[in-house]
């Protein structure tokens, strides 16, 4: 969506039922920067503010080579707030592993994808779902082969409060009909923004008292 104004939430017709339905639901969108030319064509959308603390945009993903080139989109970066499941093996002091992408085999990768013969993966098949599946084992099967595994072990700042669900709820509601009265500046919308704000408000001193 290169012509969607996510400051205001309007854009052209074309753009226009996606963007009402994250206004309506409380969206945000976090990238600020173009990621495409003049375009913010790669969004972060996200209906819980505390959720998404930090977006950047960097430069893109590939190399050149004979049989490649680099994307025509920019990489965009942002980091999720959430703490560690009971279940998770981290919780337990155990090591959980995960993919050091920054230390890949990316030539290895790339000739490994490239000897896919796609047609045939891809055939005798009409569900794109199937299709989805299909394609994300091949890549899986590659990203372990020239991909390193690393441990990673808790540490005790992983552990962070978080506001309850209801709370932040309701933070993405207030988002949201202040996004609305942004727009039309109706009396009605006005009222019902103070009334969230003065909820909101009083639902955090609870919480910091």
């Amino acid at each position: 969506m290169p012509h969607a104004n996510w400051c205001d939430y309007v854009g052209p017709n074309i753009h226009f039922p996606f963007i009402k339905f994250a206004q309506e639901f409380g969206f945000v969108q976090h990238t600020n920067t173009p990621t495409r030319v003049d375009h913010i064509l790669d969004a972060v959308l996200c209906n819980d503010s505390f959720l998404v603390p930090e977006c950047s945009v960097d430069e893109p993903i590939g190399f050149h080579s004979v049989r490649s080139k680099p994307s025509d989109h920019c990489s965009v970066y942002f980091k999720i707030l959430g703490n560690v499941l009971s279940g998770d093996p981290l919780k337990q002091g155990l090591p959980a592993f995960y993919f050091d992408f920054k230390n890949a085999d990316c030539y290895g990768l790339n000739n490994h994808l490239m000897q896919i013969d796609w047609c045939a993966a891809l055939v005798n098949n009409n569900d794109i779902n199937a299709y989805w599946e299909k394609f994300m084992q091949i890549v899986n099967a590659g990203i372990k082969i020239f991909v390193p595994a690393k441990k990673a072990y808790a540490k005790k700042s992983r552990e962070f409060k978080m506001y309850p669900r209801h709370i932040r709820n309701l933070f993405a509601k207030k988002q949201s009909v202040w996004r609305t009265f942004s727009q039309f500046k109706t009396e009605q919308l006005k009222q019902k923004y103070l009334k969230l704000r003065k909820k909101c408000a009083k639902m955090q001193l609870t919480r910091s008292g």
